[in-house]
């Protein structure tokens, strides 16, 4: 089915004056950023790639220089922003109507991860759509399965991007407030579950306790801003591809089905709960019941 997406893709590029940016921030990505640049210089769909070097201590800049030509481009922030900052220098700079974002430290990267998620925003299917990378499931946050939400391989219209409000200093807070803000207004995502594709965790780079730290600082923050209705909104509107889809309902209808299913829920555990004491109770009377029989059949061998 993947190969599939790449022909649809070049199909709606034909007959539509769509230009596509990629957009790659990096800090102290020296070791990573070849494996990724290599993948996206030969994408045949991006009409330029944007590295912004994020005032990195590494070779990062020096590294990335080497691919610079008249589609790459490298801009260099002399201190350390932030993601978000990153991010907003790109698109800032970009030409393009669609915007693609990339990490620099992504692992098995490949062509068709791309074209599912372009065609699923270039066919006005979704208006944003994030990859769903399998190496976070091995993330110390894995176990959640919340890592989907926040994936920072994304696509989306430039137009609807600039219409969030994105402080320069938001770091690692830009895909919730993204997320958040596409929800507020009726915009459709969807993640692209991706068995091949993982990431250089914090815990990797900078060392176990000071990696768990850093995830929890972030952790921290994205719960302070989404909130518990900021996660639940975005557990319930961002599809995952790797269940049904919903059908369309209204919203009181979503709702109702909530109401209904969490009612549900209460009432088999309370059924699961009178069983198992029922249960109980029938092994507790059966025991004091062949109790009752092999005293009943000692005292007769007495006799």
């Amino acid at each position: 089915m993947y190969h599939t997406y790449g022909k649809q893709v070049n199909r709606l590029l034909n007959k539509s004056k769509t230009k596509i940016s990629c957009i790659v921030p990096a800090y102290n990505e020296g070791k990573n950023i070849a494996r990724v640049l290599d993948v996206l210089k030969t994408y045949p769909y991006f009409d330029e790639i944007i590295i912004v070097n994020d005032g990195s201590k590494d070779n990062t800049a020096k590294v990335a220089g080497r691919y610079a030509n008249s589609k790459i481009r490298l801009i260099n922030h002399k201190h350390n922003k932030g993601k978000t900052a990153a991010i907003l220098t790109g698109i800032k700079a970009s030409k393009g109507n669609m915007t693609v974002m990339i990490d620099a430290d992504l692992i098995n990267l490949q062509h068709k991860n791309i074209n599912k998620m372009i065609y699923l925003v270039l066919s006005k299917k979704y208006d944003l759509a994030i990859l769903d990378r399998e190496g976070d499931r091995q993330a110390v946050w894995g176990w959640t399965n919340c890592a989907r939400l926040f994936g920072g391989e994304r696509c989306f219209w430039k137009k609807d991007f600039n219409k969030v409000k994105l402080p320069e200093n938001a770091g690692y807070l830009i895909e919730t407030i993204m997320n958040l803000h596409y929800i507020s207004h009726h915009k459709k995502i969807r993640t692209i579950y991706c068995k091949n594709l993982f990431n250089l965790h914090k815990h990797h780079k900078e060392g176990f306790v000071q990696g768990c730290k850093d995830y929890y600082d972030v952790g921290k923050k994205i719960v302070r801003h989404a909130g518990v209705r900021g996660f639940i909104k975005m557990i319930n509107n961002i599809e995952d591809d790797r269940k049904p889809k919903k059908s369309k309902v209204k919203k009181a209808g979503r709702i109702k089905n909530i109401q209904k299913a969490t009612t549900e829920y209460i009432t088999n555990f309370k059924k699961k709960e009178y069983l198992k004491n029922i249960t109980e109770k029938i092994r507790s009377n059966s025991a004091s019941y062949w109790n009752s029989i092999k005293r009943k059949v000692k005292k007769s061998g007495s006799k």
